[in-house]
């Protein structure tokens, strides 16, 4: 099956190529009404930079999931693919901020590969419901902030007392 990323369901990612025009329009005014030679080398490196998020933009909109009878492959927005066995998934479930943002994960722990899926793409409830057709049960993860999903699986995962904090860590250092 294929998940593919909807454009419509994070219209933000419009600010990419617009930033990218924006910074090519610049430079082009610092051509016309400022300095020449200052305005090609602010070209230059604008054009550098706007073709990179040009690039990052178009695999944005081609990232995509793709699961078959082996695993699930991850295209990502940076352009390369995480590839992960049915048979290495340990844990899977739904992360839910305080915030109400809300995303699907998939964890192997023996790879320690933790793959997040955004609410951008499409069909994410059969996408759960696959994944729960590989045997796995899927989790339900809380936290404050967006990005604390890492933080809330390892508090599922390891007991209490085993848990380092890199903190107190290192002020016994």
């Amino acid at each position: 099956m294929l998940y593919q990323f909807q454009l419509k369901r994070n219209l933000k990612s419009l600010l990419v190529p617009l930033i990218a025009l924006g910074l090519i329009l610049a430079s082009v005014a610092i051509i016309v009404f400022y300095h020449p030679l200052l305005g090609v080398l602010a070209l230059l490196v604008s054009g550098f930079i706007s073709y990179h998020l040009i690039k990052f933009f178009r695999n944005t909109l081609k990232s995509h999931i793709r699961t078959s009878e082996e695993g699930l492959v991850c295209a990502t927005a940076l352009g390369s693919d995480s590839e992960v066995a049915w048979d290495e998934v340990t844990h899977a479930g739904w992360y839910t901020a305080d915030t109400g943002y809300r995303e699907l994960f998939v964890y192997a722990e023996g790879k320690d590969q933790l793959l997040t899926i955004p609410p951008q793409y499409d069909g994410m409830n059969e996408l759960s419901e696959e994944i729960k057709s590989h045997g796995l049960t899927m989790l339900s993860l809380n936290g404050e902030e967006i990005d604390g999903l890492a933080d809330a699986l390892r508090q599922e995962l390891v007991p209490e007392g085993e848990i380092i904090d890199d903190e107190e860590e290192a002020d016994q250092d």
